[in-house]
């Protein structure tokens, strides 16, 4: 307070002294209050886990890197937390003497430079879970209309939000499971409601039937095919067949019809009619 005071505090530095030295103790102090918020995030995602030597991760925030695995990462933050800000050379003793990182040379190789940046990358991405996970906590609570308690907000452990949304998953499952149940409910009750109309129709029509009928030639019409088979000695069996559907169009599939002028009918040249090239005829015992 003395050095803030005008009376006091100017009096003892020259004009561009004191607003130089106020920037200065302004920067450290923002510094003090990043760090603090860094070792709070830290503190704060590392007690959500029982053992986060082996739990811990990032679920909103994707740390993921090319250099270091999430088993690496997951020490580093928790040696970060328990020697603190800025102790990257206890960190970097505490690899050597790690038994679980005896043959993991790359790790033991880095320098402590790169041990603090990936150390403090770490931390800053643990606030920013922490902060996520708070701003979740409260619009929650303001979408059921309850009050969180003041002062600072209680996270759940990790393991009762994996429980959380595992019950969440399940429940959106049923959900989906009973709308498609009632869609296909839904389904069979039009697919009767059709078998009955076309029951009352025919008298012995059914979905089945009504479908075949639309490939399966009556003998009438397989005697019209023949009739035009007869007439249009032609090489082709798609132009027998569109001549015969243009005449009785909705009689049967193209399908249909070409099956059938094979099963009654034959494609051969015949020197004593005049033929030039095969043509197709009806089989002697069709005719």
């Amino acid at each position: 307070e003395a050095f803030w005071d005008e009376n006091f505090g100017k009096k003892r530095f020259a004009p561009n002294d004191y607003d130089r030295v106020v920037k200065l103790i302004e920067k450290g102090e923002k510094k003090i209050d990043d760090i603090k918020g860094i070792q709070r995030g830290t503190r704060v995602l590392i007690s959500l886990f029982e053992n986060p030597w082996v739990e811990l991760q990032f679920t909103h925030v994707n740390m993921k890197d090319k250099k270091f695995t999430a088993d690496e990462d997951r020490f580093l933050l928790c040696w970060a937390h328990k020697y603190g800000y800025g102790q990257w050379e206890a960190i970097k003793f505490a690899i050597r003497r790690s038994s679980h990182f005896r043959f993991n040379y790359f790790l033991k190789s880095l320098p402590i430079e790169a041990i603090g940046r990936r150390c403090e990358q770490l931390m800053r991405a643990a606030e920013k879970e922490v902060e996520a996970m708070e701003k979740q906590l409260i619009e929650e609570a303001e979408e059921e209309g309850r009050e969180l308690p003041s002062g600072e907000i209680k996270l759940p452990m990790f393991k009762e939000l994996q429980t959380k949304k595992r019950a969440e998953a399940e429940k959106r499952f049923l959900e989906e499971r009973a709308v498609l149940e009632k869609n296909v409910s839904d389904i069979e009750k039009q697919i009767q409601q059709i078998q009955r109309a076309l029951r009352d129709e025919d008298g012995v029509q059914t979905i089945d039937s009504f479908f075949r009928s639309n490939t399966d030639l009556s003998e009438n019409m397989i005697a019209e095919l023949a009739n035009v088979i007869a007439r249009a000695r032609s090489p082709s069996m798609a132009v027998i067949s569109d001549e015969f559907l243009s005449k009785f169009p909705g009689k049967g599939s193209k399908k249909a019809i070409c099956s059938k002028i094979e099963s009654i009918g034959v494609k051969e040249k015949r020197a004593d009619e005049g033929d030039t090239a095969p043509l197709w005829y009806l089989r002697s015992e069709n005719t």
